[in-house]
C-alpha cells in the first residue's frame, strides 16, 4: 500500500471538467421566465434528486414549483441536451488520476452534479470512472441526495471505502465546498486553486488564519502526482 493516504478523492466540476458560467438551474429558470425563489429550489432539486430524463425535471416544476406552460418543457429540454455536451476536460486531470490509480491508490468522487452534466463528464473520463472507481465509491449528489458543503457525502464515501478519514485525501477547487468539509472530517486536503479569483474571499480568509490551511495549494490538477499525495504525512 503506498505511504501517506489509503484513498484519494477527487471533485468533478471545475477540477476535472470545466462548463459554462451558468448553472442550469439559472437557464431553465431564464428561457421559463422563474422568479428567483423558484430557481433556488429547482438548483438545489437538480442537484439532489435523480429525475431521470428531462420530462422528470418538467413535471417537478409544474407540480412543486407551480410554474406551468410549455415554456418549461421546451426550457428543460433544451438545458438538458446542451449539458450532456458542456463538459470540458481540464488540462492534467487525465493525468493526475492515471498517476494516482498506477501507484495503487484507490480513487474515488466526491460531486455537486446533476445528471446530464455527469454524462458530459463521462465522455472524457468514462472509461478511467468504470475501470478504476468503484461504484460505491462514486458519490454524486444527484444519486446521494445530500450535497457538499455538508460533510455527511464525504462520510458516505469514507464508510463505504473502508478507510478513516486522516487516510484519505480530497483533491477539489472549492475551498468552501471541497477543502473545508473534508478537513472539517480530518481528511487531508488539495486545493488546486486554478481560479483565484473566485476563491480570493476564502483564500483571504486561510492566508489570515480564520480558516484552516489545506494540506498542499496547487495551480493545477497536473500538479497532483503520486508523489504529492504520499507526501502528505497522517
Amino acid at each position: 500500500m503506498p505511504s501517506g493516504a489509503d484513498l484519494v478523492v477527487f471533485d468533478i466540476g471545475a477540477t476535472l471538467v470545466d462548463g459554462p458560467s451558468r448553472g442550469p438551474a439559472r437557464r431553465i429558470a431564464e428561457l421559463a421566465s422563474l422568479d428567483d425563489e423558484q430557481r433556488r429550489l429547482l438548483g438545489a432539486a437538480l442537484m439532489t434528486r435523480d429525475f431521470g430524463s428531462p420530462a422528470g425535471v418538467a413535471a417537478f416544476v409544474r407540480e412543486e414549483l407551480g410554474a406551468g406552460g410549455s415554456a418549461v418543457d421546451a426550457a428543460v429540454e433544451e438545458v438538458w441536451r446542451a449539458q450532456t455536451g458542456d463538459a470540458a476536460a481540464v488540462d492534467g486531470g487525465a493525468e493526475a488520476l492515471v498517476a494516482v490509480a498506477a501507484a495503487g491508490y484507490r480513487v474515488g468522487l466526491v460531486s455537486n452534479i446533476w445528471q446530464p452534466y455527469f454524462e458530459a463528464a463521462r465522455v472524457h473520463f468514462g472509461a478511467f470512472f468504470d475501470a478504476h472507481v468503484a461504484l460505491e465509491l462514486q458519490v454524486l449528489s444527484f444519486r446521494a441526495g445530500v450535497a457538499k458543503p455538508s460533510p455527511e457525502p464525504f462520510r458516505r464515501l469514507l464508510s463505504a471505502a473502508g478507510v478513516a478519514s486522516a487516510r484519505a485525501v480530497m483533491v477539489g477547487d472549492s475551498y468552501a465546498y471541497d477543502i473545508e468539509p473534508a478537513a472539517a472530517i480530518g481528511m487531508r486536503t488539495v486545493w488546486v486553486l486554478h481560479r483565484p479569483e473566485k476563491e480570493a474571499e476564502d483564500l483571504v480568509r486561510v492566508l489570515d488564519g480564520r480558516a484552516a490551511r489545506p494540506a498542499r495549494t496547487v495551480r493545477s490538477i497536473g500538479s497532483v502526482d503520486a508523489d504529492l499525495v504520499a507526501s502528505l504525512e497522517a
